[in-house]
């Protein structure tokens, strides 16, 4: 939370600055409208693996099934696995992701059951516990080929992109 409200402290900051330029708002009218553009990014990317997110959590897992994401956890879970990322960009903070275990029927969890962990001497709750990086490639693709469908689907073009691999090789 300290963070949110030093970047909301610096956001205000530099919006008074663009202002305090001198000359009318005018002339720094689309630098404003650009940097208001790209405030609420986390919503975006939140927003985005909700819409296309339909049909990517098919099944249910009784085993284990505090291993497994849910559907109804994904917004949390998005937004979590943001605020990890922008923690980790702008102060390097580590990322507590989960990590693949070697047991059979653990490769297909979405998150490894261990509890807290420590990183370069720092002690991580489990509770910033992060998916595996398999789930959320896994999960954005799953998205983009949804998005794809339904661009192609409004200039004419009807194709099923269940096999399409955007990250990797395979169409």
């Amino acid at each position: 939370r300290c963070w949110k409200r030093q970047s909301l402290m610096n956001s205000r900051k530099k919006l008074k600055s663009l202002i305090s330029k001198g000359g009318p708002l005018e002339e720094n009218k689309e630098e404003i409208t650009n940097y208001i553009k790209d405030r609420k990014v986390k919503r975006k990317f939140v927003a985005f693996l909700s819409k296309y997110s339909e049909g990517s959590f098919e099944g249910s897992h009784k085993k284990a099934a505090h291993c497994y994401i849910r559907k109804r956890e994904l917004k949390e879970c998005a937004g979590a696995i943001y605020d990890a990322r922008s923690r980790h960009l702008h102060k390097g903070v580590p990322m507590y992701i989960s990590s693949d275990l070697d047991m059979e029927e653990a490769y297909l969890w979405d998150v490894d059951p261990c509890g807290d962990m420590t990183v370069d001497r720092r002690k991580i709750p489990k509770n910033e516990k992060l998916p595996r990086m398999r789930w959320f490639e896994g999960i954005v693709n799953h998205c983009l080929r949804r998005y794809l469908e339904e661009r192609l689907r409004e200039v004419g073009i009807s194709i099923k992109m269940k096999h399409l691999k955007i990250s990797g090789s395979a169409i």
